[in-house]
């Protein structure tokens, strides 16, 4: 409505990042392991990028983080158990955070601190028969640890669309019919928490309840050809994946979960 704008450069955000890991093989499959690890992500916006009449800022600050895990994986019992245990803590700073202000817009905005930190169990074990069995479960405990007045948050608020818990099941199985081929099918179930969609200091946290959706499918495979028949949320689970708004703060876009498909896969390995 005015004609362009020429958008400036942001200032320079000079950052050193670096990370240190350290193992020990207690056997030749297997490993205790730490890190320390830092992360950065540039902030954006320039001087000219906002628009006080919608109450959107011009830019958003850089944010940073420093991750610490340790862990336990490897292969085991003739390499047909593959097994890591992890547990992780990981401090943030200047959190980069979806700002939605009261006419509605949404944009890019920052808190002050916060943390997460969690353990996460992965496991797969193949079986003599073709069955192989596999899934993780993941507790994830991440808060805000200071008031954070421009994204309407408060010290102790969980972050959004972070889930307490998520897991999955999964069991895969294949069979030798002759001549180059085999039958292939499988299940899966996959959980994840409820969640806040924005910040519970905001008044409107807008929660989605627990996910718990079911994928199966069959097929052959011959030579490098698979050929499967599929079916996503078998139950038809009803949950969401996200939200969104378009002008009114009071009337969220929710995003679902892929509803109930059928559907026909053909892969073809080169």
């Amino acid at each position: 409505n005015g004609g362009v704008y020429a958008c400036q450069s942001r200032p320079w955000d000079g950052v050193t990042t670096w990370m240190v890991n350290a193992r020990y093989h207690f056997q030749p499959d297997a490993m205790i392991y730490g890190r320390i690890a830092t992360g950065y992500r540039p902030g954006g916006g320039c001087d000219t990028c906002g628009n006080p009449l919608l109450g959107v800022p011009a830019t958003y600050d850089p944010d940073r983080l420093t991750n610490y895990e340790l862990g336990i994986k490897g292969l085991f019992f003739d390499r047909r158990l593959q097994f890591e245990l992890s547990a992780f803590y990981i401090d943030w700073t200047d959190i980069q955070l979806r700002v939605t202000n009261s006419q509605g817009f949404s944009y890019p905005g920052n808190g002050d601190t916060a943390r997460s930190q969690g353990v996460e169990v992965n496991a797969a074990y193949a079986f003599a028969n073709g069955l192989k069995l596999s899934g993780f479960i993941t507790y994830t405990d991440a808060k805000l640890t200071a008031d954070a007045p421009g994204v309407g948050g408060k010290d102790g608020d969980r972050l959004p669309n972070s889930a307490p818990w998520a897991g999955a099941v999964m069991a895969d199985y294949q069979r030798e019919i002759g001549n180059d081929m085999k039958l292939i099918g499988g299940v899966a179930y996959r959980y994840k928490d409820a969640v806040n969609a924005q910040l519970a200091g905001t008044g409107s946290p807008y929660r989605m309840g627990a996910q718990s959706v079911v994928d199966i499918y069959g097929g052959v495979e011959f030579g490098k050809t698979a050929v499967r028949v599929y079916i996503k949320n078998l139950l038809n689970d009803r949950s969401y994946a996200g939200l969104a708004f378009l002008t009114d703060r009071s009337r969220p876009l929710f995003a679902p979960v892929q509803p109930f498909t059928v559907g026909l896969s053909i892969d073809q390995r080169f």
